[in-house]
């Protein structure tokens, strides 16, 4: 009986789609989430952002790539299920030219990988004011980034910490002009 009960939840797995899991392990480098499937399958550690917020018995909606790779596991993902239900919801509240936050998750060819509820691309030359030379010292750091571009067709959006630190510094240089105008004025 159990079988068969087992063997219903797997038939209704689909690839592709969000679907709930339970924590059954938690290791240093993996998250072990049983979907009700043959196996469990493992997520790597790096999606979640403080694994001490996890717990055994958690229940989390994470996307199914493949119900089985070719050990008999399935293909898990914390990330692409967040990526997925955050982009409309990033979509409605973010537009060209407005500011968000975000942290910075890996190193890539031209850049860095900025997750603000989906993965964005930081170009290197819009890093900081003058491009740094080492890009790892900004892994695993929040800022505050201006939205360069969105492609709705491609799904991803482009940053720049570089105009967020240029605005942010004109704010501050403003203020302190507007400051310094006023005591001169009061003289």
């Amino acid at each position: 009986m159990e079988e068969l009960l087992a063997q219903t939840t797997f038939d209704k797995l689909k690839e592709g789609s969000i679907i709930k899991g339970t924590i059954t392990e938690i290791r240093p480098t993996e998250v072990v989430v049983d979907i009700g499937g043959k196996s469990e399958g493992m997520i790597s550690a790096s999606e979640f952002a403080d694994l001490g917020d996890l717990q055994i018995g958690e229940e989390i909606e994470i996307y199914l790539e493949k119900l089985e790779d070719r050990d008999g596991n399935p293909v898990l993902s914390f990330d692409k299920a967040e990526q997925k239900k955050n982009w409309e919801n990033i979509i409605t509240k973010c537009e060209e030219g407005s500011i968000v936050q975000g942290r910075v998750k890996a190193k890539v060819k031209g850049g860095l990988i900025v997750a603000m509820g989906v993965d964005a691309f930081l170009p290197a030359s819009h890093i900081d004011i003058q491009p740094p030379k080492n890009l790892d010292q900004y892994i695993s750091q929040t800022y505050d980034y201006k939205v360069l571009k969105i492609n709705l067709e491609r799904k991803n959006i482009v940053l720049s910490r570089r105009e967020s630190v240029s605005y942010t510094h004109l704010r501050a240089h403003e203020t302190s002009l507007h400051l310094v105008c006023r005591l001169l004025l009061e003289k």
